[in-house]
């Protein structure tokens, strides 16, 4: 049975594109509408450096959800076999 039967959301650049999606995502929603909802400076160089890390968590978490999935997917291939 080939791998097909199994749908990973991570194949080929998708995972790059989703990481990049849930880093701005996540900077958005934490680094300007929860200061600005408890009524905090946003500050410039803040943002800056936020954006960078936010950008940067969001494409490790999905190189490993990547990883993760293709793994799965091998293990459950192999059962789908037997």
């Amino acid at each position: 049975m080939n791998n097909k039967a199994f749908s990973n959301a991570f194949d080929k650049k998708n995972w790059f594109k989703t990481g990049i999606f849930w880093g701005v995502f996540m900077f958005v929603a934490m680094s300007i509408i929860y200061p600005l909802l408890n009524k905090q400076a946003l500050v410039l160089k803040h943002v800056l450096i936020e954006i960078l890390i936010w950008l940067a968590a969001g494409i490790v978490m999905s190189f490993i959800m990547n990883m993760f999935m293709r793994v799965l997917i091998k293990i459950l291939s192999k059962k789908k076999q037997q």
